[in-house]
């Protein structure tokens, strides 16, 4: 069995029903995309140690992650071993999975099979740019705490907070040059969760999933050694965030975009104070998705939590109201901000409509291939193999009905940085687009997209057609798939037992003119999601 995106080869892909063949059925993924985060989340509010509780809430999010990818693992390499299927793989991409199958011994350092545990050391390159640091310092001393506020990160919905907020002066905070401590791993409370959490892993390994006690064994070592690095330096930053303020003003307000675990110790290092923090939506897809784990990501230490558009701001608050999603103790209110970037996209895409007319000429926008590393919960992506078949049966689909297809690989992942692109979409499509690219004026009928990030949100706001091939493995939420039907058509794949996600070959020329005749943004949906009155017109 081939488990990675390394060890495929395009004969064996998007060929038909059972051309790829997977062991692992999606059921047996699930208790680690909602049951054992409900577990950590019980554990770390049992915590009598507030400093504790704050550090291992800021990695909560990572410590599902890797439980997530270690258990996922184990269960494939189970299933395969069942069927008696020679297992393959790339150890450059896969090194859990490639750790946890070969029996060799643990690496001597954890960061060998997870570079994402390394600590946040400031390195040569932190010290390339100097006047981060002076230009931190001088903002600090030299305008008054009242005056400022703090910015942990920039994005497109943080632009447009701040620029309505003119009675106060704006000041970056650069946290990542800030020297690490490592003071986690000899604190009493962090050790006394991190255990229990890592009894829990056991538990849920054991009774779940039927692993042998060997492998079991290796994936509650390799959990352990990942959950201590990830709670000891989560710790040890905010001791370090916590000297880094002592004895300084800081500003009656933080307000920043996706925090990751820094901003997630800043908000709680602001909050502590009795300041406001706010923070500010990254892509507007959270209005439409009920994805588990989110609301730890982003909402954590939030006062305020501002998205793009009214409706979205609904969507987030009835969801939370209903408990579809793992959330934390304390939620922020949810406001509306409007995002200028997406209401002159659909201004401009007004004035400069071009339908080619036929229909034909398609983009396949394509979802990135992360690896281990990177990976999300299987509850929110499926493995990399089943989505490089799902994309390669799709173009062979595109081609047979006659389009021109285009594909815009994703411009991060491991195609672009193994130089795979050419090789991987080549044989299957006419053109491939590289560097920038705008939903608003690319030539082309209708964008179709194999998952909902923020690429896609932005098409919603173009005047093309928009195409979502949708693996059912992120619960929409029900008030947001009633808006979305309106803008965007949805072919619906399945997992074919023992293969890939398949579809009807029609569905797909059926959500193609289906795309085109929805392909009109309109003002309703512009208010709702993008807050078109909200932005003012220049």
């Amino acid at each position: 069995m081939r488990m990675d995106i390394l060890a495929l080869t395009g004969e064996e892909l998007g060929l038909s029903e059972l051309s790829m063949h997977w062991p692992t059925p999606n059921e047996s993924y699930q208790p680690w995309s909602f049951t054992y985060p409900v577990r950590i989340h019980v554990v770390i509010e049992g915590s009598s140690d507030w400093e504790v509780r704050g550090a291992v809430n800021a990695v909560f999010s990572d410590i599902a992650r890797d439980a997530s990818r270690i258990a996922c693992a184990a269960v494939d390499i189970q299933e395969a071993g069942k069927k008696g299927a020679e297992i393959i793989l790339d150890e450059r991409i896969s090194p859990i999975a490639a750790w946890l199958n070969s029996g060799d011994s643990v690496p001597s350092k954890i960061y060998d099979i997870h570079p994402g545990c390394a600590p946040n050391k400031p390195g040569k390159e932190n010290w390339k740019t100097p006047l981060r640091g002076l230009k931190r310092l001088a903002s600090t001393l030299l305008i008054r705490a009242d005056r400022r506020v703090d910015i942990q990160s920039i994005n497109n919905i943080v632009s447009r907070v701040v620029a309505n907020d003119d009675a106060r002066i704006p000041v970056v905070l650069y946290p990542d040059l800030l020297p690490f401590t490592d003071t986690g791993h000899v604190v009493p409370g962090v050790r006394d969760v991190t255990e229990v959490l890592i009894e829990e892993f056991r538990e849920h390994l054991r009774f779940l999933n039927g692993l042998p006690k060997s492998l079991i064994n290796r994936c509650v070592l390799m959990f352990g050694l990942f959950l201590r690095e990830r709670v000891g330096q989560a710790y040890g930053d905010f001791c370090a965030y916590k000297d880094w303020r002592r004895g300084k003003k800081i500003s009656g307000s933080l307000l920043g975009g996706t925090p990751k675990v820094s901003g997630r110790l800043l908000g709680k290092l602001y909050r502590d104070e009795e300041r406001q923090v706010s923070r500010c939506t990254h892509g507007g897809d959270r209005g439409f998705f009920d994805d588990p784990l989110w609301a730890f990501s982003e909402l954590q230490e939030a006062d305020e939590y501002w998205v793009h558009g009214p409706k979205e701001a609904l969507n987030i608050t009835q969801r939370l109201a209903h408990q579809r999603i793992v959330r934390p103790s304390f939620v922020p209110k949810i406001r509306a901000a409007g995002s200028p970037m997406h209401v002159a996209g659909f201004r401009s895409g007004q004035e400069c409509r071009k339908l080619r007319g036929d229909g034909k000429r398609v983009v396949l926008v394509a979802g990135l291939f992360s690896g281990e590393w990177n990976h999300l919960t299987i509850a929110f992506k499926p493995p990399d193999p089943l989505i490089a078949d799902l994309q390669i049966f799709l173009l062979r689909i595109l081609k047979k009905f006659g389009h021109h297809v285009i594909v815009r690989p994703h411009p991060k992942g491991l195609l672009p940085r193994l130089g795979m692109v050419e090789k991987f979409y080549g044989p299957h499509c006419d053109e491939i687009l590289t560097g920038s690219f705008d939903p608003i004026t690319v030539d082309a009928d209708v964008l179709i997209f194999d998952f909902a990030g923020s690429a896609w949100f932005d098409a919603l706001s173009s005047q093309r057609g928009v195409l979502l091939v949708d693996t059912g493995d992120r619960p929409f939420d029900p008030e947001g798939m009633k808006d979305l039907t309106e803008r965007c058509a949805v072919v619906k794949a399945k997992r074919v037992l023992q293969g890939g996600y398949r579809f009807n070959p029609q569905e797909i020329e059926y959500g193609v003119e289906e795309a085109i005749l929805k392909a009109l943004c309109t003002e309703e949906f512009a208010e709702k999601y993008f807050g078109l009155s909200l932005v003012p017109h220049s």
